[in-house]
């Protein structure tokens, strides 16, 4: 069951809410938060996943495609940063910027100027 969801991630923007159960990802079954979370693991960012889900609310099953997002790759970072792995904290946050630059690319003009903003503080970051 789902006890939390970031409303700007990828699983918020799909329109799962709290209560809310992920029965599979990839039809793969999931069993409790260390089952999804190692489904998750091994998902490329960017990848459009299908999950299968209950709706709390009216008791349905369907299934729903998620576009996965970047953070994966900051996330990732964080961890070899805390690990003191710095190369591999620095090809993270290089990855996510360039799959930042490619949502860019898709994106109106505002929406383009804000995320080449973000870009360039991460490139920032990778030379440090």
């Amino acid at each position: 069951m789902i006890t939390w969801v970031d409303p700007k991630g990828p699983f918020g923007a799909a329109g799962f809410e709290v209560q809310d159960m992920i029965l599979q990802v990839e039809s793969l079954p999931i069993v409790g938060l260390d089952g999804f979370v190692s489904v998750m693991g091994a998902l490329k960012p960017n990848q459009k996943i299908s999950v299968v889900a209950l709706d709390h609310r009216t008791g349905n099953v369907g299934t729903i495609v998620v576009a996965l997002g970047t953070e994966r790759h900051f996330r990732k970072s964080r961890e070899s940063f805390l690990q003191n792995d710095s190369q591999e904290a620095a090809s993270e946050i290089h990855k996510g910027s360039a799959a930042i630059q490619s949502e860019a690319d898709h994106v109106a003009d505002k929406g383009k100027e804000i995320l080449q903003a973000s870009i360039k503080e991460l490139q920032k970051l990778r030379m440090r």
